[in-house]
């Protein structure tokens, strides 16, 4: 049996827990792809020789916020791992070379 909207929403008009909501999964948003699309072509026509000289004209903290936030799009990031140590007989055990 096929539910109608009304069915879908309490009485205060909200979606009731389990509804399929109104776009399909993965649909996307019209105006954020534009966005990205003028973004997309904003940097692709940046040219490199001046954004180097947009990056050398910024004092050096500036310069290496930009880097970092930039590489996040070059690298992966890493996992956070988290160590512990379960009972105290567990050993760690160091070697160094010599």
């Amino acid at each position: 049996m096929e539910t109608t909207e009304n069915e879908k929403r309490n009485n205060n008009g909200q979606f009731v827990k389990g509804h399929k909501g109104l776009k399909p999964k993965g649909a996307v948003n019209k105006s954020t792809s534009e966005m990205k699309e003028r973004l997309q072509q904003l940097m692709e026509s940046y040219d490199e020789e001046q954004m180097i000289a947009d990056l050398k004209s910024l004092k050096a903290p500036d310069r290496l916020k930009i880097m970092t936030g930039l590489l996040e799009y070059v690298l992966p990031k890493l996992n956070k791992t988290d160590y512990s140590l379960n009972k105290e007989s567990d050993e760690i055990k160091v070697e160094l070379p010599e």
